[in-house]
């Protein structure tokens, strides 16, 4: 009876997530959290996610590149040239998740 409890506050807390991630980008349009390559090659940041791949099954390392209306751009973290598109779905957890969105609050507050 109490996992069901545990369960469903999860998924209110990712329904709520999801919600938020959309809506900094609808008052946004597009987030750039990554626009100096060079940062990346000389010195990698921190900011890790893992996406796992619905298709294969695999779960990687990714830096997060940009976010807009059409998905969230990654590089893979071991193979700078493999970059992709990604669902807010397919990031590893929901630390992840909530990772990202706090980027995506830091970023904007640096634009303003």
């Amino acid at each position: 009876m109490m996992l069901s409890y545990y369960e469903a506050k999860i998924n209110e807390i990712e329904l709520d997530l999801s919600k938020y991630f959309s809506k900094l980008i609808t008052d946004n349009t597009e987030i750039i959290i990554i626009d100096d390559f060079d940062t990346i090659l000389d010195d990698a940041p921190d900011d890790y996610f893992e996406w796992r791949n619905e298709i294969t099954g695999g779960v990687s390392d990714v830096h997060v590149i940009k976010v807009d209306e059409y998905g969230i751009y990654v590089m893979n973290a071991q193979n700078y040239s493999a970059r992709y598109t990604i669902k807010f779905s397919d990031l590893g957890s929901i630390n992840d998740r909530i990772n990202l969105c706090k980027l995506m609050e830091a970023t904007l507050n640096k634009t303003k």
